[in-house]
């Protein structure tokens, strides 16, 4: 049997945030479909056990029952090794919350359509936004699809004076998602698991990852410090105990922009950017960064619950979504720095420093006197394993953080994956299976 690492996040509930940490059941070596649905009903329970009916997690109950989604995970997985026209299948199953909206659907079908492999292998290639669904309903006790819908990840819908988060950071349901031959994923919320041929992972958060963590609670600080009493008196204001939910999103928005583009990527975060032992092919010299925006951002939010209900109000609101637009388009332009060869460089209050960097050739003879640690999933794991599994892009990740405590760098390889490389004054940590 395989042991799954424990999940921990932090959550809103019941008028409060805390921190949840969840131990997902053992799954076996040779892992099948069933056990993803094991999982997640695991998941399920243990949420309502511990946190009762009230929890978000369980008002957005999918609108399939625990049989449906065993069945559900079937189709996909027998999908997943079907072709059409030459076409591997490629794409999303979505499973609504019942008090979702229906607006999202871009396609509804005249009739709902049995839900079979050969029907997902069909329709897949028809979903050509990055967030395009197949939407799987149950009707007479059989699943169906009902049509297409995109899930609306830029929040096109989201409420005037909300902070651009939440719990799952995309709607209630559930997600299932069909990668390659024989790999399918199933995601709801921080229930984030792939069957990759008859092996189960799970998916790190990267905000969870303690020097990530440690890297935002400190811009987090650093805004708290400076919030105006307006912000603090808003009801959305977020205090130190409450974690960094915005910073979180922003930064997500940022990975997830990156993944968008379909190729590889790396994004450095350094302590000190001028003796780094890279070259930065396009310096950049920004006024402000993205912690500024965010901080903008707050300000404005806070101003407008001011004075939402006085004649001042619309124009106040106004400023807010700008401020908003603008914090998440910088976070999207952190991503879309990546097409480019090399790394997008950051400092430690999140501005752009510049793109296209290369690592100093010298750093493969000297690359620092820190220790490789490996990670709690994979102990056995050396570091003449680790440079002889990875490419370029993972090589170079792992000897700046060697050379330069402190370093975080985010790798996103070609087949998708995110994993993280992080370092401090003794030892160089590796993450891999990383959620944005």
């Amino acid at each position: 049997m395989t042991k799954l690492p424990a999940q921990k996040f932090l959550a809103y509930s019941r008028g409060e945030y805390i921190t949840y940490e969840w131990q997902p059941p053992d799954v076996p070596d040779v892992a099948a479909p069933e056990h993803l649905a094991d999982i997640y009903q695991h998941f399920r329970n243990w949420i309502l056990e511990r946190h009762g009916p009230d929890a978000p997690e369980i008002k957005s109950q999918i609108a399939i029952d625990d049989a449906g989604v065993r069945a559900l995970l079937q189709i996909a997985f027998f999908a997943s090794l079907r072709t059409d026209e030459d076409r591997p299948t490629r794409g999303t199953l979505y499973v609504e919350s019942p008090g979702e909206s229906t607006s999202m659907c871009v396609v509804t079908f005249g009739r709902p359509e049995p839900l079979t492999d050969a029907l997902v292998a069909k329709l897949t290639p028809t979903l050509s936004a990055d967030d395009s669904v197949l939407v799987v309903e149950s009707h007479d006790g059989r699943l169906v699809t009902t049509g297409i819908a995109n899930l609306d990840d830029h929040q096109s819908d989201a409420q005037p004076l909300v902070p651009p988060q939440g719990w799952l950071g995309r709607r209630g349901g559930l997600l299932i998602g069909i990668r390659g031959p024989g790999i399918i994923s199933l995601r709801q919320g921080y229930c984030d698991y792939t069957l990759e041929r008859n092996r189960v992972v799970g998916h790190v958060a990267a905000a969870t990852i303690p020097p990530v963590a440690e890297w935002l609670s400190e811009m987090q600080k650093s805004l708290l410090s400076r919030a105006p009493k307006s912000a603090k008196d808003s009801p959305y204001f977020f205090r130190e105990e409450d974690g960094h939910q915005d910073l979180d999103f922003v930064l997500s928005r940022s990975l997830t922009t990156a993944s968008g583009l379909r190729h590889g990527a790396a994004i450095a975060v350094l302590s000190d950017v001028n003796t780094a032992p890279i070259t930065i092919t396009y310096p950049t010299n920004n006024r402000r960064s993205v912690k500024d925006l965010v901080q903008q951002f707050w300000s404005a939010l806070g101003e407008a619950h001011r004075v939402q209900k006085t004649d001042q109000g619309p124009n106040a609101i106004a400023r807010c979504e700008r401020a908003r637009h603008a914090m998440l388009n910088q976070a999207e332009v952190v991503g879309r720095l990546t097409a480019t060869d090399g790394s997008v460089v950051l400092d430690r209050s999140f501005q752009v420093r510049g793109f296209g960097a290369i690592i100093d050739p010298a750093l493969t003879t000297e690359s620092g006197t820190l220790t490789f640690e490996p990670p709690e999933t994979n102990s056995a794991l050396t570091e003449a394993d680790l440079l002889r599994r990875f490419g370029t892009r993972h090589r170079s990740a792992y000897l700046l953080c060697k050379a330069c405590p402190h370093t975080i760098v985010f790798v996103l390889s070609q087949d998708g994956g995110w994993r993280v490389f992080t370092s401090d004054d003794k030892s160089v940590r590796f993450t891999e299976h990383v959620s944005p």
